[in-house]
């Protein structure tokens, strides 16, 4: 097992939404993601909006997201979510995304994301805690 940690910095565009892409475990990997925190780049900077978080191979619809791969969501910034080891998963060729909407145009914002990164004979011969 490796413990990875993910970033992706966007600003807002017109409409007020960003699209992060936090990437994809590398075949015969697999995710456990244990925490994802969404904060202004420029520290102190409110943000306001909603950010929901996906699990999915394809990008979500940023102007109008569908409810079927979503994971979690929060108006509260910036500590959005952790979880503990498998109750959130990332099999290739899913990917980890946060959208944002409702934000100020042009904001910039900052995800990152810790995730412990297995091979899948680790998880096969491994008792899951």
């Amino acid at each position: 097992m490796k413990s990875r940690d993910l970033a992706s910095g966007l600003a807002a565009d017109a409409s007020g939404r960003a699209l992060f892409d936090l990437g994809a475990p590398a075949t015969g990997r697999i995710w456990t993601v244990r925490r994802v925190t969404i904060c202004a780049a420029t520290p102190g900077t409110a943000i306001a909006g909603t950010a929901r978080l996906y699990v999915a191979s394809n990008p979500p619809k940023v102007g109008n997201p569908s409810g079927t791969f979503q994971r979690d969501e929060t108006a509260t910034f910036p500590n959005f979510g952790s979880w503990g080891k498998w109750e959130l998963p990332v099999n290739p060729p899913d990917h980890l995304f946060v959208i944002l909407t409702g934000a100020a145009a042009g904001t910039a914002v900052t995800v990152t994301a810790s995730v412990e990164d297995y091979t899948q004979a680790e998880v096969d011969t491994a008792e899951v805690e």
